[in-house]
């Protein structure tokens, strides 16, 4: 319990600084029952957390580590369920980030595609977010989910233009001339 707290304190005193995405309060309400009452979707966001807080070591030639292996394939899983969450979302969102991070730009590429996508079918894309008259804890999770819309947002736009050389039928010479002239 003791190793869990010191991951999300460090989580919350680093990465989230720069992309809160998570509710610091919420997260932390719900981890002690992460130990006797589990659910699927919040043990994959502590994962995700802790995958993002792996250092590289010098035996390590590729960051595609058992954990994160492990993370891909709960999250295919709970979608391949449709167990879909705002915590599934966000555990895409945060192992996009590491993906981009750490140069692994074809699953970066296909994870925003789909965090994107889970985030569409949630409906955060078409939800108003100004604030109404509620109790505090539905405008936490208003807040969070507007973070988290954005977040998938902004990191699809940066994961395009990290693959935009990738796609065939762009021909960075000519421009969208390819597409006009036939």
């Amino acid at each position: 319990m003791e190793e869990t707290h010191r991951i999300a304190n460090k989580y919350f005193d680093t990465i989230y600084q720069r992309w809160p995405i998570v509710s610091k309060a919420r997260f932390l309400e719900r981890l002690p029952y992460l130990f006797f009452k589990p659910r699927a979707d919040f043990t994959l966001l502590c994962l995700s957390i802790h995958l993002l807080l792996q250092y590289p070591t010098p035996n390590d030639l590729s960051m595609q580590s058992s954990l994160y292996v492990t993370i891909k394939n709960a999250i295919s899983l709970l979608e391949s369920t449709s167990f879909l969450t705002l915590e599934v979302v966000q555990a895409r969102l945060l192992v996009t980030f590491y993906e981009v991070g750490h140069g692994i730009e074809p699953g970066a590429s296909i994870s925003i595609a789909a965090a994107a996508k889970t985030a569409r079918m949630l409906g955060l894309n078409k939800k108003q977010f100004q604030q109404r008259k509620a109790d505090p804890a539905a405008k936490i999770v208003a807040e969070e989910e507007k973070r988290v819309w954005w977040a998938a947002v902004n990191l699809d736009r940066y994961a395009t233009t990290l693959t935009l050389h990738l796609l065939p039928f762009l021909d960075p010479k000519r421009g969208l001339e390819v597409f006009t002239k036939r």
